[in-house]
Parts: C-alpha cells; structure tokens; sequence
C-alpha cells in the first residue's frame, strides 16, 4: 500500500507537518518564518500545512505566498479526508505545533501515537500533553523553532528516540487509563 509520502511525491524530502486550522492562536506565522530559516540550510525541506480555513486563513496565505512564491517548499493542503492525515503524520519526519492555546491538542496526541517526534509550544496544555518525550519551544521564539527543527531533521537517532517516548506517552490518554484515571479522581474526591 503506497504511503502518503508517495502519494505526494516527497521521495526523501524532509516533512515537517502542521496539523490545524488557520486560526490566528494557531500561531502559523512563527512557524512560517522559522521554516524559511530552516529551508536555508536545508533546501528540500516540506512544510506540510492542513486543516480548514479559520478566521487567519487570508493572513496565512499572504505570509505562504510571500515565503515561498513558487510553491516548492510549503504545501498547504486544506483540510484533508482523516485517513490521509494519519498517513501523512505517519510519514512525517516530524510534527510541529506552534499553537497559543489549546484545550488538549489532540493532533499533538495522534503524532505521538502514531509515533511522529513532536515539537510544540510551551503553551496552556501541550506541555502535560507532550512530557518529556517532545520538544517544547517558547511559542514566538522563531529562532528556537527554526534551530530545533533543523537539529532534529539532522539527527534520525534522537527523533526515533522521541517517536518511542512518544508513543509510550500516549498511552496515557488512551480511553481505558484516562477513564480509569478520572475514576480514581472521583473516588479521591468522594473521601
């Protein structure tokens, strides 16, 4: 069965994924600028951009159209069918996910459970979200993003050692613990 990747022809191509709609806590602008900077150093480089229009969609396409004017290095694909967002997080080298705020970001989850390296704002919930077996970055530090990315895209070892954290981290929020560990909470709090 092809994977994502080649359905999109990225060959050997490194993929840098941000699952999201474009709204403006999303923060795509930090991501955006920190993926030109990569791009210096890594010319192949993909930033692979889904999720549906939000109220920054304009803005996002503006600062898309003025970083990358042909096209070759960040694909915005809207919002796509989900079994082709599991195959491209599945694919990705990694996630990363600059967002302001989040009520538990759940694509960050699905990263880690489809054992994808994360990087992710050190923002309202992603932090107890992600652990330890991610990256987290001040949320507008561009050039925090972009050197993190650019270590992690040139060191296979750590981002498979991040993908394995991750991965064991996600069981965590797996439906069975999370019920069994909101049980327990009730209990404690019936005491």
């Amino acid at each position: 069965m092809p994977s994502e990747r080649d359905a999109y022809d990225f060959g050997d191509r490194p993929v840098v994924l941000f699952p999201s709609v474009t709204h403006p806590h999303k923060n795509h602008a930090t991501l955006i600028d920190a993926m030109v900077q990569v791009r210096h150093a890594v010319p192949d480089v993909v930033l692979v951009l889904t999720g549906g229009a939000g109220l920054a969609a304009d803005d996002v396409a503006a600062r898309i159209a003025a970083a990358d004017p042909d096209g070759s290095f960040i694909w915005h694909l809207g919002r796509i069918e989900e079994r082709e967002l599991m195959g491209l997080l599945a694919d990705a080298d990694l996630v990363a996910f600059p967002s302001r705020y989040e009520g538990f970001g759940l694509p960050v989850l699905e990263a880690m459970h489809g054992g994808t390296p994360v990087v992710a704002a050190d923002s309202t919930c992603l932090p107890e979200v992600v652990g330890e077996a991610g990256v987290l970055i001040d949320v507008d530090d561009v050039e925090a993003w972009a050197s993190t990315i650019l270590d992690l895209l040139g060191r296979p070892e750590r981002r498979a050692e991040m993908a394995a954290a991750g991965a064991v981290r996600a069981e965590r929020w797996a439906p069975p613990v999370a019920a069994a560990t909101l049980v327990e909470a009730w209990r404690d709090a019936a005491r």
